[in-house]
């Protein structure tokens, strides 16, 4: 339904269909309800809301207000400053035009995406971006942007511009990003001394933890533990790059001959607007939009200026001379130094046993500090709320020395030893964590990002007393042993190098009190004491200690197997089930095929001959992980088995399956490349032969060619009967190369495709499509010629016929001409037995049909004869045939022209009609005989 709206001020409403809306001119209120919409908005300032349905809505110029409602909407602001609500569904809401690069948008507009997997794009003008709930990816574009990812782990790219990336906390127990690394912003293009990160809410940058991980600094927000932000590209972030800015004490006179300046706070835009804007239509003329949420963002401040340093005053020069002082070079402008956590060992967190009793001093971390090595004192406190709830506290006063750190760094010094104290105990307690963070600085000192706290975890070394108790026995498995070879399985000593397949049988156990160990193990009914052997199912042979180390030697049948153990103390036993399977490794047969040159070769797992059929794939099945070498180049690990590579001309993929294709093999020979078969157990490398041939064609000859003198002969490509058509052009597919002989002397190799010689008195050229022209020729005649196809395969010779004649010309006969003294008329007498043909004046014998005909080349004769008196056609009688009834006689017409009529007995004039034919053409005329008494 298309609905048109006027110039002045229109209220639009479509209906639950799909609908065109066009406002026009004048500010406009349209409201689409269902169906997917396409409303337009043109000139003026319009609220224009698309509702259920997904719609497409266009602004059009002036200020616009958008609202997308339910469904996935795609919503363009156009020119103007606007302001567009996706609601509901995954919109796709843009500022600006469609086409930014030859019509920016320089005003700024607010965009909101509100609920679901939204993209917002700015244009060229200051735009304000809120994601809103769920994933959402904004893009600032050209302009100084602001971009609020709001909740959901959304992409920020800032575009060119200063722009700002906002996150930080927007309750107690909510922020901009999650519990996860995977929840947080990722800010894509981040340009130091450009742009900047607001916090929001009650967040400053002390209340920020920073790693630094992969090229890219992870932000962290102490209080809550919450992940924020990843800054992709940067890991040098520091104050400076966020607002609210970090106000920084100025430095001692004494330190820097220029003072600091204060930097200059940035106001926080206000919040973003509720995800659901769809409006009710009311009939108001002139409506002003207004999103859910207040927008509107506090005026910027002045900057605060720099404060300027005074003077000292030049004391009075006492009476007594002085010798004039050398003047002191200027100082060179000093930066804030930046401090940093560096620890002992290079682990983020320090784990340290607390003791039994008394204190110790730890110094696991050291403070470093770049750029300005003046002298500073920097404190340093304790802190409990990164652990957000989640971790157990050491208790100040009682588990440590909760008296702050005081670290005096003299000038030039760089780093100095973190000095912690931790009390001991005997309590059995769990593992407690404390975090040292930087406090302040007695200087212009600076928290940096790279490590700006020194989390430790302080593990309990208490054990409690220990109650008698039964130990409880857990299955282990699967361990991997190939056929024929040793799986030894040591006691397990640390967890942190162990792996699952190589844990000893009792780590999994609970050993209860006292310790249990291994007394006995068994397959099957046959049973032994730890420390013994036993025969291995088909061959080899097992054996089981009582620490819960085991090996089986030389195993000789691949399969899945089982054997159990039991432990056992004073006060019980269990018995647990051990999974082993043992591995065959692949053995690999080389392959061979064979394909045509343009044809393609596939071969499928379901064929008799797919890669794997001669192959021994192992235990566990074996599949192909890669292939390369040989002919393709580099080696058997280049490429991964599902990839497509060139061959031959041709692209080859192989499978992991076995299966493989080479697809359309445009040069000949042979070809070779190698597969890896692996599984766990193994790999064999194989190696695939493929030869490419080529198929020799086969020209036959062409004739049925004609053409007149003077006239030209052109067999295109396209047409049926170019020289190819009848031929088998191979494989590859053969070309005309060359032509000659027969009439145009020489061979057929003397001249090549594409060239015009003579021919006939014209001109011939033949083309290497088979397509050729005979041009002008001026002497009539039977030519030939011939031509070679020519492939990788072969060649093949073929002859071309070509008439160059002149087609025949049939003048009536029997009608007289006035112009003349002779009575051209043919009469026969009635009377006369032998049916004689005569002239009526002079009265002679007729010379026959073709005495005034053009007869060509070459030479035409009669071929048949019919119509008029005769009934039916021309073509009805062959010439010779016995006598056909005319004129109540009977008629005789030869191919020379020789005709006769006897026993004719109906008096009067009667006609026929003869053809005239030659290989050039035919010819047809009528004649007129007189039948008199």
């Amino acid at each position: 339904m298309e609905i048109l709206g006027t110039f002045g001020h229109d209220i639009l409403v479509g209906s639950i269909a799909p609908n065109e809306i066009f406002a026009l001119g004048g500010n406009d209120r349209v409201t689409g309800l269902g169906g997917s919409d396409r409303i337009f908005g043109n000139t003026g300032n319009d609220v224009l809301a698309g509702n259920a349905g997904r719609d497409t809505i266009f602004g059009g110029r002036d200020d616009d207000t958008i609202l997308g409602g339910q469904d996935d909407d795609r919503l363009y602001g156009d020119l103007g400053f606007d302001i567009i609500a996706g609601g509901l569904g995954d919109d796709v809401i843009q500022g600006g035009t469609l086409t930014p690069e030859s019509n920016p948008d320089t005003e700024g507009n607010w965009l909101f995406g509100n609920k679901g997997r939204d993209t917002l794009i700015g244009d060229a003008g200051e735009d304000s971006l809120w994601g809103g709930q769920d994933n959402d990816w904004l893009q600032g574009a050209s302009g100084d942007d602001v971009l609020y990812g709001d909740m959901g782990s959304d992409t920020l790219t800032g575009g060119e511009g200063n722009d700002i990336f906002a996150i930080g906390r927007l309750s107690d127990s909510r922020s901009t990003g999650g519990e996860t690394p995977a929840d947080a912003d990722r800010i894509e293009d981040f340009s130091r001394g450009e742009d900047r990160i607001e916090l929001l809410g009650d967040l400053r940058f002390t209340g920020l933890a920073f790693t630094v991980e992969d090229g890219q600094t992870v932000i962290r927000d102490r209080r809550s533990g919450q992940f924020l932000a990843t800054v992709q590209g940067v890991t040098d972030l520091d104050a400076n790059d966020f607002i609210p800015l970090t106000e920084v004490e100025e430095p001692d006179s004494s330190q820097a001959s220029t003072p600091s300046p204060t930097p200059t706070p940035t106001p926080t835009p206000e919040p973003e607007p509720e995800s659901e804007v769809t409006p009710e239509p009311e009939p108001e003329p002139e409506p002003t939009p207004e999103p859910d949420s207040e927008v509107t963002p506090e005026p910027e401040p002045e900057p605060t200026p720099a404060p300027t340093p005074t003077p000292t005053p030049t004391p009075t020069p006492t009476p007594t001379p002085t010798p004039t002082p050398t003047p002191s070079p200027t100082p060179a402008l000093i930066t804030d130094p930046v401090y940093n956590f560096v620890s002992s060992n290079g682990v983020f967190v320090q784990e340290v046993p607390e003791g039994d009793s008394g204190s110790t001093t730890l110094t696991n971390y050291t403070l470093t500090r770049t750029a300005n090595a003046v002298a500073e004192d920097v404190t340093l406190k304790f802190s409990t709320l990164q652990g957000g709830g989640n971790v157990d506290l050491l208790t100040g006063g009682d588990d440590y020395n909760d008296t702050p750190i005081v670290l005096s760094f003299a000038a030039g010094e760089t780093s100095k030893v973190v000095p912690f104290e931790v009390f001991g105990d005997t309590d059995v307690e769990s593992d407690e964590w404390i975090w040292l963070e930087i406090e302040s600085f007695s200087g212009s000192g600076q928290v940096g990002t790279t490590q700006s706290d020194a989390p430790f975890k302080i593990l309990n070394d208490d054990t409690a007393p220990v109650a008698p108790a039964a130990p409880t026995a857990d299955d282990d498995g699967s361990y991997t042993v190939n056929v024929g070879e040793t799986l030894t399985i040591a006691a397990t000593t640390s967890l942190i190098t162990a792996t699952p397949d190589t844990l000893d049988l009792l780590t999994n156990d609970t050993l209860g009190f006292p310790v249990a160990a291994i007394d006995q193990f068994n397959i099957g009914s046959h049973f032994a004491n730890a420390g013994d052997d036993l025969d291995w199912i088909g061959g080899g042979t097992l054996t089981v200690n009582a620490d819960g180390s085991f090996n089986i030697t030389n195993p000789g049948d691949a399969g899945t197997y089982t054997f159990e153990y039991r432990i056992a103390n004073s006060q019980g036993n269990d018995t647990a089930t051990v999974t082993i399977e043992v591995q065959e490794p692949p053995a690999v047969t080389d392959d061979s095929y064979a394909v045509n040159i343009g044809d393609s070769l596939t071969v499928s797992t379901t064929d008799s001959n797919d890669i794997l059929d001669n192959d021994t794939v192992g235990t566990p099945a074996a599949t192909i992980s890669s292939f390369g070498g040989g002919s393709l180049g580099d080696s058997v690990t280049a490429n991964s088995a599902g990839n497509s590579v060139s061959l031959a001309g041709g692209t080859l993929t192989v499978n992991a399956d076995g299966s493989f294709s080479l697809t359309n093999p445009s040069t000949t020979g042979n070809y070779n490349f190698n597969y890896r078969l692996e599984n766990s157990a193994g790999a064999d490398d194989g190696t695939i032969n493929i030869e490419v041939t080529a198929i020799a064609p086969t020209a036959t000859d062409d004739s049925g060619y004609l053409v007149e003198p003077g006239k030209t002969l052109n067999i295109a490509k396209t047409d049926t009967n170019d020289l190819l058509d009848n031929d088998t052009l191979g494989s590859p597919v053969s070309t005309l190369a060359t032509f000659g002989g027969g009439n145009l002397g020489g061979d057929v190799t003397t001249n090549a495709a594409g060239n015009a010689v003579g021919l006939a008195g014209g001109t011939l050229t033949v083309n290497g499509d088979g397509s050729f022209s005979l041009t002008n020729p001026t002497v009539p005649g039977s030519y030939s010629f011939d031509y070679q196809l020519s492939n990788s395969g072969g060649t093949s010779d073929g002859t071309v016929s070509i008439l160059v004649g002149i087609p025949p010309v049939a003048m009536e006969d029997g009608v007289d001409d006035p112009a003349t003294v002779d009575n051209e008329e043919l009469v026969v007498l009635m009377s006369d037995p032998n049916g004689q043909v005569y002239n009526a004046s002079p009265f002679t014998a007729f010379g026959g049909l073709l005495d005034n005909d053009s007869l060509g080349f070459p030479t035409a004769s009669i071929t048949s004869f019919g119509g008029g008196d005769l009934g039916g056609s021309v073509t009805d009688n062959a010439v010779g045939a016995p006598g056909v009834d005319f004129a109540g006689g009977k008629l005789t017409v030869s191919s020379d022209g020789s005709i006769t009529l006897v026993e004719a007995f109906h008096i009067g004039t009667h006609t026929f009609s003869y053809r005239l034919e030659n290989a050039a053409g035919v010819s047809d005329a009528e004649v007129n005989i007189l039948l008199l008494p």
